[in-house]
């Protein structure tokens, strides 16, 4: 899981135009909420949100994935 979420977001960061990307009042609200005053601050923001959203998408995809396989193990 460790490593899935973090190549995702990592290949998440590195193709940017491969996702929709998030509104600007989006991340301006985020950046309220963590007291974002510089770049550095802000690209550790992206960061959290890209990390938090990849292990969104992997947990979700393994839960299917175990899902499916019970399935099929009952139906033998």
């Amino acid at each position: 899981m460790i490593f899935a979420t973090a190549s995702l977001a990592l290949w998440w960061l590195v193709n940017p135009d491969m996702y929709p990307t998030f509104p600007e009042p989006f991340w301006e609200w985020l950046g309220h909420i963590y007291a974002v005053t510089c770049c550095e601050e802000q690209a550790n923001l992206e960061l959290l949100v890209r990390l938090s959203l990849s292990f969104f998408v992997v947990s979700l995809l393994t839960f299917i994935v175990i899902f499916l396989w019970r399935i099929k193990s009952a139906n033998k």
